[in-house]
């Protein structure tokens, strides 16, 4: 190899000059004994373009992969978040962001006896509660929420559209 990095190879290119069909060299400096082993710059050239292209296929997997494993996670929080929105969670192990009505579970936390409902919690309260707090006036409390489920489609079946009063 010689010593030209990438730079002095596309410079030393550009000079190459044809003449009738071949290159006509004008000594390039870097190799005299071009007619055994080739030219230099081409040698040279052709060297720095299989790094390039080595280098642009392992890039290449990497990008390959990256993209596998993040759709792999885009799909796993997306089962993540329908699974957290069917599934009752614990007001101990979190809560409510906002304060939409949600659906909670109102009872003893020794017996798990109680009644469900909803309710919402005033997260931006002074003293954030959940609306149920104090108006049952046992040990009753909100233990468990969800939240509510879509309402379901009201539209009539297609078709069905003039066949209802």
């Amino acid at each position: 190899m010689t010593t030209m990095d990438f730079g002095a190879t596309l410079n030393a290119l550009r000079k190459l000059h044809v003449e009738t069909g071949s290159l006509a060299c004008l000594g390039c400096g870097y190799e005299h004994n071009c007619s055994t082993h080739g030219c230099a710059i081409l040698r040279n050239a052709i060297e720095h373009m299989e790094a390039a292209l080595s280098n642009y296929d392992s890039l290449s997997a990497l990008v390959d992969r990256l993209e596998t494993e993040l759709k792999s996670e885009i799909l796993s929080a997306a089962e993540l978040r329908a699974r957290l929105a069917n599934e009752w969670v614990s007001v101990e192990e979190r809560l409510p962001t906002d304060e939409r009505p949600v659906l909670v579970f109102v009872g003893y936390a020794d017996t798990m006896t109680g009644f469900i409902t909803t309710s919402s919690y005033f997260c931006f309260d002074v003293n954030p509660h959940w609306q149920w707090d104090g108006l049952v006036r046992d040990k009753q409390r909100t233990l468990f929420w969800m939240p509510l489920p879509a309402p379901p489609d009201r539209r009539p079946p297609e078709g069905d559209e003039d066949h209802h009063g």
